[in-house]
């Protein structure tokens, strides 16, 4: 289909802010990930898309914050970060630009943010796609097949089962056994306490 008219559905598609990171305030220390939030990082370094899986509460949105917060530097236009929860499935493209703050109209929204991104070096953080993982998962395929200096990763209670993706199960922390006596050295040792 050719570029119209805007007024008729076009193809248009601008940067709207340079912002470098978007990821959520609050994520500046977390106790007990260090080793999740490394292999992460590796994981990252050899695929470009890893979903980051566990139960509700299990530290996905944190640690994934942490990894964006502590790699932006590895990506020259930075690291954009998308809750999914509120997120209509059908709109998951126009969500994403919108996170990167590109402004898009277009009748092929996802072509044309993957088009858009093809020069790009950023890290998308997907978090919460659990309720949107057919949708999450087509994004991902798509925007990977157009723009090899993008990586994206998402959190989800389940793998998204898309090409290309790397599942990192994360662990529920440490916790001290229940039984009485422990020490406040000993109690240390953990993760939580």
């Amino acid at each position: 289909m050719a570029a119209t008219s805007r007024t008729e559905g076009s193809t248009s598609a601008r940067s709207i802010s340079a912002h470098k990171n978007q990821l959520p305030v609050g994520i500046a220390s977390v106790i007990g990930r260090a080793e999740a939030i490394r292999v992460l990082s590796g994981r990252l370094k050899r695929c470009r898309f890893v979903t980051v899986v566990g139960h509700g509460g299990v530290g996905k949105t944190t640690v994934s914050g942490r990894h964006g917060r502590g790699d932006i530097g590895l990506y020259r236009d930075g690291v954009c970060f998308l809750d999914t929860t509120l997120v209509d499935p059908g709109l998951l493209p126009s969500a994403i630009a919108s996170a990167l703050r590109v402004s898009i109209i277009s009748d092929s929204m996802l072509e044309d943010l993957a088009a858009h991104l093809q020069q790009k070096q950023v890290l998308i953080v997907l978090d919460n796609c659990e309720r949107i993982a057919d949708a999450a998962a087509r994004a991902a395929e798509r925007i990977l097949q157009c723009a090899p200096d993008v990586h994206i990763l998402a959190t989800s209670r389940e793998p998204l089962r898309a090409d290309g993706e790397s599942v990192y199960r994360l662990p529920p922390l440490d916790t001290p056994p229940a039984a009485a006596g422990l020490s406040a050295a000993e109690a240390l040792t953990f993760s939580l306490c």
